[in-house]
């Protein structure tokens, strides 16, 4: 009974539906979301919006599948090949601490490459005045090779939030450097 994270396809604009019916059977899920601005008229309004549209994340077993399947609102597990797509919980975990750090979050697509690891990248803009270098991060981004998107944060939630989200996902060492550019001079955040 070896659990794993599956991909669920929900009916257009059904994932909050389909979250409140995972949760109601008690089934472990995940739905990521980030805030989107939109105009109406001269206001901007914004609202919360799931990142991966029409997709809610499961962790369960194989035999579970079946069950989940019959949930109103779920069309059906999303498939690789001939058998169920399944997430390295490292994808799930960059997931998490993305939607965890950053408010603006943008998705681009990438290859899909299933043997490949989560690799994670820095916007860091350098200055130079004078004697005094200053390192600023503009964001990470982080490629998802099983799903095959870049998720990319374009704005900080606040600068105290990078170091709780990395303790809050349970992200291993190795991973919880790659997430932090300073680690290389020994620092952390």
């Amino acid at each position: 009974m070896n659990r794993n994270w599956f991909i669920v396809s929900t009916k257009q604009l059904q994932e909050k539906k389909v979250i409140v019916a995972l949760n109601s059977k008690g089934i472990e899920n995940y739905c990521p979301y980030s805030l989107t601005s939109r105009k109406i008229g001269a206001s901007t309004v914004n609202e919360y919006k799931p990142l991966f549209k029409s997709y809610v994340f499961v962790y369960i077993t194989r035999e579970e599948i079946s069950t989940v399947k019959k949930i109103s609102n779920i069309i059906d597990v999303v498939y690789w090949k001939t058998n169920p797509a399944i997430l390295p919980t490292e994808e799930i975990d960059a997931i998490k601490m993305m939607t965890n750090v950053y408010c603006d979050i943008s998705l681009q697509k990438s290859p899909i490459l299933v043997s490949e690891k989560v690799t994670i990248s820095n916007k860091t803009e350098y200055l130079n005045d004078g004697n005094v270098i200053s390192i600023r991060q503009k964001g990470l981004s982080a490629v998802l090779p099983t799903l095959g998107y870049t998720i990319i944060g374009n704005e900080l939630k606040n600068e105290n939030t990078i170091s709780k989200a990395i303790e809050q996902t349970n992200i291993g060492t190795k991973l919880g450097q790659r997430l932090n550019p300073l680690s290389i001079f020994g620092m952390f955040f």
